[in-house]
């Protein structure tokens, strides 16, 4: 797996072995990141499921300051650490081990706000819409932040989860992306 674009770009990094961890195929981190374009420039990026920590290696690569990546797997853990060290982010990565829906409610409580965030968990284990409901809940995207969620097709998202609301889906073979955002509120004039 290589990263494809930015100051990484060709950096190969570590997998899982077997199919319990599947990394993002280069074309889907691609089209994600074109899509994100000049966003990701400064950008705070959480990684939730993070797996091999591709996403936010790419996110780091292409511009973002900083990372935090949730992951509960030790051995996703051994892996996003490794990939941390050798492609020299980790000084700018902060992982979080643990429950994705436990430790979105600590960084709530911390104040923690994020421009972008990408929720990739497993296949078929229905935590789509609760990961959006928690990460809707805790007031964890800052204004105009974007989330995008990858998926298949058998697996529904909502189009709306509280005030996060779908404005994009993209396909990429049979991974699908679908781009959430929640609208700003005009702020009173005093």
């Amino acid at each position: 797996m290589r990263i494809t674009g930015g100051s990484l770009r060709g950096r190969i990094l570590k997998t899982l072995p077997g199919l319990a961890t599947r990394p993002p195929l280069a074309r889907v981190r691609l089209g994600v990141f074109n899509i994100l374009g000049p966003t990701i420039d400064g950008a705070r990026f959480l990684d939730l499921y993070a797996g091999t920590g591709s996403y936010s290696i790419e996110a780091l690569s292409r511009g973002a300051s900083s990372c935090t990546l949730v992951e509960r797997s030790r051995a996703a853990l051994a892996v996003i650490q490794t990939n941390l060290e050798r492609t020299g982010c980790a000084h700018q990565a902060e992982v979080l081990p643990g429950d994705v829906l436990a430790v979105l409610g600590r960084l709530s409580r911390a104040g923690r706000r994020f421009d972008l965030v990408a929720v990739a968990p497993p296949h078929n284990t229905g935590l789509l819409d609760p990961t959006l409901a928690a990460l809707e809940a805790g007031d964890l995207l800052a204004e105009g932040g974007t989330v995008f969620v990858q998926h298949y097709p058998g697996e529904p998202v909502s189009p709306a989860v509280g005030r996060l609301h779908r404005y994009r889906e993209s396909r990429y073979g049979s991974t699908l992306v679908s781009w959430f955002t929640a609208p700003t509120e005009p702020v009173p004039v005093r």
